[in-house]
């Protein structure tokens, strides 16, 4: 079984550096639409058995434009961003200032509790749980679309390999696992198809 882990395009709060976190709601900008459809030309001869997504509407619109011909998709709460509690819609400069270093240790701990959030135990457990259903629905080839923090904690539950060792990915980009023998191998990380303006930039 394959599994490719894939982030959702630049949003309109990526581009002012706001959070965003379980609940909030934000769409993509024109060039994260730009890097979902190169993304859709870069998967499009694989022939994916299943797809998830995370039931927020950035990533609803990124799987539209990735695979625009399925209707077969399982969204799921549980392959939402991490729970930021109160910190949720604020701009990230602010919440530097007004907190300090209880948002510092926040961020590196990827504990959230401090703020009504989730711990980076109860992100990884939910990550886990979503990755077990993935795995028990079968299949050669599965897409999952979510979020760069909770794809760190898909990749832990596959692979062991504990979210702070594990680089954001970008948007749009993804990673994939092989599971054999019930284990799972990191084969591909951070892919990035190129954008139509990147890809004129390049010639």
């Amino acid at each position: 079984m394959l599994i490719y882990l894939i982030r959702h395009g630049e949003t309109d709060y990526n581009l002012t550096h706001r959070f965003q976190g379980m609940w909030v709601e934000s769409h993509l900008t024109e060039r994260g639409k730009e890097q979902a459809h190169a993304a859709s030309l870069m998967l499009s001869d694989i022939p994916f058995d299943r797809l998830y997504v995370s039931a927020a509407e950035r990533t609803r619109e990124t799987a539209a434009l990735i695979f625009p011909a399925r209707t077969d998709a399982i969204y799921s709460d549980d392959l939402r961003e991490v729970d930021v509690g109160c910190l949720a819609d604020q701009y990230i400069p602010d919440i530097r200032e007004k907190y300090g270093e209880t948002y510092v240790q926040a961020s590196k701990n990827r504990d959230y509790s401090p703020f009504g959030g989730e711990t980076a135990e109860a992100h990884k457990e939910r990550a886990k749980r979503a990755m077990e259903r993935v795995v028990e629905g079968g299949g050669e080839c599965v897409a999952v679309v979510s979020h760069g923090g909770t794809i760190r904690c898909m990749l832990w539950a596959l692979t062991g390999i504990e979210p702070s060792m594990v680089a954001l990915l970008p948007n749009c980009s993804y990673a994939a696992v092989e599971i054999k023998n019930g284990k799972g191998i990191l084969t591909q990380f951070g892919l990035l198809p190129l954008t139509a303006s990147e890809a004129h930039d390049a010639l």
